[in-house]
């Protein structure tokens, strides 16, 4: 009889997220090894407004108190005997101190607690040669969600920029510990996520407004030119299965960029297919810019204008100017679900969106996971 390997364990930050959430229920279900999700969110609120946290025999619920965010032996706590780290954050989290450019502050201790101080704390610990025993030697792969960073432009929108600091400071860890076979070397695949389609939903929410008399769904994004495309994503049904795909047999993508997408769409278009699934009319408006992309000082012009800018900038040269495809992602979620990157049509049919449906808003807002396209049980 052949020697069985024996589980390992599969550590998730941020595990009642979009992102993580999606790995957690699709690991469970696919994998025998024990999945550790970590979480700040109390269980309360967790139950209240994200997907569930299943009772599984191998799953272990770590509860990471937000006073205990930055402190490197709760975290070590947390860590401990981790074999695979999916490192995902939220750049908008509360607890997060989020400052455009380099006009950032510590907080008292003089500690700086932004996104990317914590990507990189979780990264010194992972690769310290002094660290506890329990998790010395153990780790042998981080799949990381991250974003490029994209110069000036990018050091204007939180996620940009300290997703990108991370990636870049994980990158130098990587050249670093070549070669270290004690516990401090570092495996990583950085995967970078389009926006997601169900911000239709939730941060850019489909609208209904009398036009004439007729109903019409309005679709808009601030500061955004209905003609250009944009790269979209279907995150609770895709992530989980190039994850998984990943772990099955990293070593084809280790240190490399994956971008994933399932279409590049502009407002015209989503506004289109959102007709032909629905029957519904619609059309696209043009909302206000926010407050700091209007006061971004590098553009000129008037805030509408200066919003675009931005937004074109994000898009140009952070993924249009990069020449990024996403052939590989396509392959990854081919070779376990059989299937390609989820279509905005496929995801609209999927979670039956229907802005006209009476509560649709609150719907969504309770049952975030449905409409990501698959029901987690």
């Amino acid at each position: 009889m052949p020697p069985t390997t024996p589980p390992k364990t599969i550590t998730i930050l941020n595990a009642t997220g979009v992102q993580g959430s999606s790995v957690l229920h699709y690991l469970l279900h696919t994998t025998p090894h024990h999945i550790r999700a970590i979480t700040t969110s109390p269980p309360s609120t967790a139950a209240r407004h994200l997907p569930p946290l299943p009772d599984h025999p191998n799953l272990t619920i770590h509860q990471l108190p937000v006073s205990e965010l930055f402190n490197p032996h709760s975290l070590r706590a947390a860590l401990a005997g981790t074999n695979i780290l999916f490192l995902t954050t939220n750049s908008n989290a509360p607890n997060f101190i989020s400052k455009h450019g380099s006009d950032r502050e510590d907080r008292a201790g003089g500690q700086s607690e932004s996104e990317s101080d914590f990507i990189k704390l979780i990264l010194d610990i992972l690769t310290s040669d002094d660290h506890e025993e329990g998790l010395r030697g153990s780790l042998e792969l981080v799949v990381m969600s991250t974003l490029p960073g994209l110069g000036d432009v990018g050091s204007w929108n939180t996620d940009f920029r300290e997703k990108g600091m991370g990636m870049e400071y994980a990158k130098g860890l990587v050249e670093k510990r070549k070669g270290n076979t004690g516990g401090g070397g570092l495996r990583i695949v950085y995967l970078e996520l389009g926006w997601y389609y169900n911000n239709f939903l939730i941060q850019h929410p489909l609208e209904v407004r009398k036009v004439d008399g007729v109903d019409v769904v309005e679709v808009g994004m601030a500061g955004a030119d209905e003609d250009v495309k944009g790269p979209w994503v279907s995150s609770y049904t895709d992530l989980g299965p190039i994850v998984y795909a990943i772990i099955k047999n990293p070593e084809p993508y280790l240190n490399t960029e994956i971008f994933i997408t399932g279409e590049w769409l502009s407002l015209k278009d989503i506004a289109r297919i959102y007709s032909k699934v629905t029957g519904q009319k619609t059309r696209v408006i043009h909302t206000t810019p926010t407050a700091h992309v209007a006061d971004f000082p590098s553009i000129t012009g008037t805030p509408a204008e200066k919003e675009w800018a931005y937004i074109s900038g994000i898009y140009n040269g952070g993924y249009y100017g990069r020449g990024v495809s996403t052939d590989v992602a396509e392959e990854l979620i081919r070779g376990v679900e059989g299937r390609g990157l989820k279509s905005f049509e496929r995801w609209l049919v999927d979670a039956k969106v229907d802005a006209m449906k009476e509560g649709f808003g609150e719907v969504v807002r309770r049952s975030r996971e449905v409409y990501g396209g698959r029901v987690f049980v």
